[in-house]
């Protein structure tokens, strides 16, 4: 679960459930967060997404605050979905801001942001 907010009404968080995908050349999340942020999704930039299956879908880029628990608050270009997607994926435009550790031997994992 992330909370995302737009920067432009700071304090207004909305939470979402969003995978790690470290397939993902970028963080998608369903257009209605946008609505929900108050982000006229239209205004962004268009990119066409394309999926590993052959299907494309069309986003619109815009800026958002990211935070979590684990990872604190970040700021990140994310795309928005023009129709309904079933997972919101963080993508590795996301996992480059973190440092990311696993021991398996342990089963131990860490997340902390990038310093």
């Amino acid at each position: 679960m992330v909370a995302l907010a737009n920067p432009v009404r700071p304090g207004r968080f909305i939470d979402a459930l969003a995978y790690l995908d470290t397939g993902a050349q970028r963080t998608v999340f369903d257009g209605e967060f946008a609505e929900g942020l108050g982000i006229d999704i239209l205004r962004g930039k268009k990119v066409l997404m394309s999926a590993t299956h052959g299907s494309s879908i069309g986003t619109r880029e815009h800026h958002v605050t990211l935070s979590h628990p684990a990872c604190g608050t970040l700021s990140l270009i994310i795309c928005f979905s023009e129709e309904q997607i079933h997972r919101n994926l963080l993508g590795r435009d996301f996992l480059g801001l973190l440092q990311i550790g696993l021991r398996h031997y342990d089963q131990m994992f860490f997340v902390s942001p990038r310093r």
